[in-house]
């Protein structure tokens, strides 16, 4: 009896990928997604109107403030890690905010946030990703929370 070149080659394959399995170094257990959206917004503000309320905002809303540069109109930041035990895993959020002055008054910002996921396999390995946030609702609510500290402090 022969067994077929295609089966072969799988099976190969497959017992290949059970025998490296556990192999991987610590660089190939860290996931990164390189390619994060870049969310886009206008305020009626100056930038430095925008640099002075979204400190507060981010800080209203849990973020700690991790660096910031007035000079490059950036800010970047981080939740605090949230834990589920039943899941065995811990995540956090990191994004980093640039705004930048345009004619009449109006500034216009970027916006790019990151998941930070950490997760222990069936092996008690932990994996480590970081993945592009690309949901617009997240975006929106951090810059009407900015929006809302502006207007409070022009009154």
């Amino acid at each position: 009896m022969t067994i077929p070149t295609a089966s072969l080659r799988i099976a190969t394959f497959l017992s290949l990928g059970f025998l490296l399995g556990g192999c991987e170094t610590f660089e190939e257990r860290v996931r990164t997604t390189r390619e994060v959206p870049v969310v886009t917004h206008e305020f009626d503000a100056s930038a430095s109107a925008v640099m002075t309320a979204a400190p507060d905002a981010l800080l209203r809303m849990g973020y700690s403030i991790t660096s910031t540069s007035a000079a490059h109109g950036q800010i970047e930041a981080i939740t605090n890690v949230r834990r589920d035990a039943g899941m065995r895993s811990s995540r956090q959020t990191r994004l980093r905010f640039t705004v930048e002055d345009r004619d009449g008054g109006y500034s216009w910002a970027t916006l790019q946030a990151w998941e930070i996921r950490e997760e222990e396999n069936t092996r008690g390995e932990r994996l480590m990703s970081e993945i592009g946030v690309v949901n617009s609702s997240f975006h929106y609510s951090i810059f009407t929370a900015i929006e809302e500290v502006i207007a409070e402090t022009a009154k």
